[in-house]
């Protein structure tokens, strides 16, 4: 069994893969309540075969509950990743760690290392990210077109190449009890159309090389922002 057939097969169980090293031979897709779980302490590692420009590592497609489920009382199933170290190749232009292209979305305690986009959201509804590391990639963040209540929390990203976030557009964007340290460029760039809602809530930016925050509009709204800003 090829390692893609197998991680497919323990997001379709929900079972954690044990400690060790996969390959990934092609994007590897989650959708509709999909589980990938690592082994705790972040000891199970995901790498790209290859490089391959503009594909995730992991794509992230879960559709959003329809009216009538959210009326008579269905609940999302969410699509979960956690307990993961992605690492890239380092050297694919667009190579993103993970892409969310769906909605009611988690992901939890995972680290994105040595690629092009660490995370990358599309489109995105009802995604929660918490506790993760985003370090070392060229951009750590990247969010564009039309993003919608999507929370970061806990999360330490650092040490991009260029800038920890971009933020194109997008809208009710929360980060919350976050780092954003030590990346090459801006921590985060706030540009674009359509943005509204972004917000900063107990977030520290510290020794970020080109400035902290670039917002020359004014659209993000700052409460308990600290450190070099």
């Amino acid at each position: 069994m090829s390692d893609n057939a197998l991680l497919l097969e323990h997001a379709r169980t929900g079972a954690r893969l044990p400690p060790g090293e996969f390959l990934i031979d092609a994007p590897l897709t989650l959708a509709d309540g999909g589980a990938l779980r690592g082994a705790p302490g972040g000891s199970t590692i995901l790498r790209p075969a290859q490089p391959a420009s503009h594909v995730p590592v992991i794509n992230l497609v879960s559709t959003f509950p329809s009216p009538a489920d959210l009326i008579y009382g269905g609940l999302p199933n969410y699509t979960l990743l956690c307990d993961l170290k992605i690492i890239g190749t380092g050297t694919a232009s667009g190579e993103y760690g993970w892409m969310v292209r769906g909605a009611c979305i988690r992901i939890e305690r995972v680290h994105v290392t040595n690629c092009h986009y660490g995370g990358a959201f599309v489109w995105s509804v009802d995604t929660a990210v918490r506790d993760c590391l985003l370090s070392q990639n060229y951009v750590n963040i990247y969010i564009n077109d039309t993003i919608t209540t999507t929370r970061f929390s806990g999360c330490n990203i650092r040490e991009a190449m260029a800038d920890g976030i971009r933020l194109h557009s997008g809208q009710s964007v929360l980060f919350d009890d976050s780092i954003i340290e030590s990346n090459r460029g801006v921590g985060m760039v706030c540009h674009g159309s359509g943005i509204a809602g972004i917000r900063l809530r107990d977030v520290w930016f510290e020794n970020n090389g080109v400035g902290s925050l670039y917002d020359p509009h004014g659209l993000v709204k700052r409460e308990g922002v600290t450190g070099t800003h």
